[in-house]
């Protein structure tokens, strides 16, 4: 007995927003002791923050060079945020730094944010019909979602410099 398995790719209709649009990230610049720290923190604080379980996280990259003075460290991470049937946000931070032997350096944390809308159709027809509803419906939930993912990232960053003692911008 063959089975035959046939797949089909449907052709895709994808909107990219930026959440941060027009600064594109946040940016981080801390100097002090235990600047690892952001290593330890960033998966807890994107779980409790965005209200998604483990498998929505991603460590994408994590290295570090022990054998170096001072030594360095970069950490890459994501987290996708879900929101109804179409659309989706990720975020994504960045974490660039050095220490010392005595638990001092710097480091650099960058905050990005995406809002991924997917709409996939088989004709043509389909194809307006899906332009037509996001340009006259959909795009007030999309706003509601983006200015949600924006609230998110800000909360992030607070989270991230109270763990690192840095006061907030006035």
């Amino acid at each position: 007995m063959v089975i035959k398995i046939v797949v089909m790719f449907m052709p895709e209709i994808k909107f990219i927003d930026e959440v941060l649009a027009p600064t594109e990230e946040f940016t981080i610049s801390y100097k002090g002791r235990n600047p690892f720290l952001i290593m330890t923190v960033i998966l807890p604080l994107l779980r409790e923050i965005l209200k998604v379980s483990s498998t929505n996280l991603f460590e994408d990259d994590v290295r570090w060079d022990s054998f170096a003075e001072p030594k360095t460290f970069y950490g890459m991470w994501r987290g996708y945020m879900p929101g109804d049937r179409w659309t989706r946000t990720l975020i994504r931070v960045f974490a660039q730094g050095t220490k010392d032997k005595e638990n001092y350096g710097d480091v650099t944390i960058r905050i990005r944010g995406y809002l991924i809308t997917k709409f996939e159709y088989n004709y043509s027809i389909s194809k307006a019909w899906w332009l037509l509803y996001n340009y006259s419906f959909y795009w007030r939930q999309r706003r509601a979602y983006l200015d949600y993912a924006r609230d998110m990232i800000h909360k992030l960053k607070e989270e991230i410099q109270a763990a690192y003692n840095i006061l907030r911008e006035e």
